[in-house]
């Protein structure tokens, strides 16, 4: 076969090789074969000199149908495909179609759609529906965040959420040094964000540190003096053991959360603030201090008599009121969960303002 004088040789080239794909012997699809169909010949060339046709005959089937796509049905496969369409819902001004029922599988999606849009520069015109699609679960989220608050931090800086980034900070901050999150690092976040979780590591820090000085010094003033263990004068001794008594409790409490952050890994630091915050008998009952006074003093205690009763009282109730003020900070709940319900057992008293969102800082509003 000759090469027409007209087409350029490197045209012929592609040509000849476009042709060669279509004259390849290699079967393009699946041949169905049935031996009981009817034969339909094909004629061949014999490449001689003499051209002889021959006829060869193959068993014609019924039309092959295309090979189905083989889709994977991994959940994470239909995320993709679902975000996919979403976004090109908003890119018609349609409402994307999110899980109403799953919170959990409606943040999945949710974080997938946030992926593919990135790609695209997209992510402010998601925003809106993404926010509608996460806060039309109402209590839900504080309970999702909850269990992964770094995450859903990480989630609140796309969102521009207000509430989600300080229940997340809350969190974050009350359980440290706790990292309560197996999919997103510290490190990963940016860095302005990092530095607003120390400083209000450091904030609850200070605040706690000041209440514990106060507590550990607190006492009982008679006559213008602290009560005190004075052999000359008995009359102090009920009342310097109810003081005893009181920091001792307060000493243990400390003891039991330093054990449980460093051995377990657990915070439960705010357990015993709270308590003193309840005052009464929550804690340090005056059964259980009438008893003590007994066994330590015997009869001296006077613990029979109806007065000694009610000054013990009366220092126990001294020593209790003044805790309950001192604690009053670290049992603000800025959380928007019940600690007692939820039974959050570190503090959630740290406080993120409406010019520490990080988006604001952006904007400088």
């Amino acid at each position: 076969m000759s090469t027409n004088s007209d087409v350029p040789s490197s045209t012929a080239a592609n040509l000849s090789s476009i042709a060669g794909i279509f004259n390849d012997s290699t079967p393009s699809g699946p041949t169905i074969k049935t031996e009981d169909d009817e034969k339909k010949p094909i004629i061949k060339e014999e490449d001689n000199e003499q051209k002889q046709i021959t006829v060869e005959y193959f068993n014609e089937s019924k039309p092959c149908e295309p090979a189905k796509p083989n889709i994977n049905s991994h959940p994470e496969d239909e995320l993709f495909l679902e975000a996919y369409n979403n976004l090109f819902l908003v890119y018609y001004s349609q409402t994307p179609k999110f899980d109403a029922t799953d919170i959990n599988k409606a943040v999945r999606q949710t974080e997938m759609l946030i992926l593919i849009a990135q790609s695209y520069g997209s992510v402010p015109m998601i925003r809106p529906y993404l926010n509608n699609a996460i806060l039309q679960y109402g209590r839900e989220v504080y309970k999702a965040i909850l269990t992964d608050p770094p995450r859903w931090l990480f989630l609140s800086l796309y969102l521009e959420s207000t509430p989600i980034f300080k229940e997340a900070i809350v969190h974050i901050v009350g359980n440290y040094p706790n990292w309560k999150s197996a999919t997103v690092d510290e490190a990963e976040f940016p860095q302005d964000v990092r530095d607003l979780i120390q400083a209000k590591i450091g904030d609850l820090h200070n605040l706690k540190s000041d209440i514990d000085k106060a507590l550990c010094m607190s006492s009982i003033s008679i006559d213008g003096q602290s009560a005190t263990l004075n052999t000359n004068d008995k009359s102090t001794h009920n009342t310097w053991l109810v003081v005893q008594y009181w920091r001792d409790w307060f000493s243990r409490s400390l003891s039991e959360a330093s054990t449980a952050r460093k051995d377990k890994g657990k915070c439960i630091d705010a357990i015993m603030y709270r308590t003193m915050a309840k005052g009464g008998d929550a804690y340090c009952p005056m059964a259980v201090v009438y008893e003590m006074l007994k066994a330590l003093r015997g009869k001296q205690s006077h613990m029979d008599d109806k007065d000694n009763k009610q000054e013990a009282d009366g220092d126990m109730k001294l020593m209790k009121d003044f805790a309950e003020f001192q604690v009053k900070p670290l049992c603000v709940n800025h959380s928007m969960l019940s600690v007692e319900e939820e039974g959050i057992e570190y503090f959630t008293c740290i406080k993120v303002e409406h010019g520490e969102l990080p988006w604001m800082r952006e904007d400088g509003a």
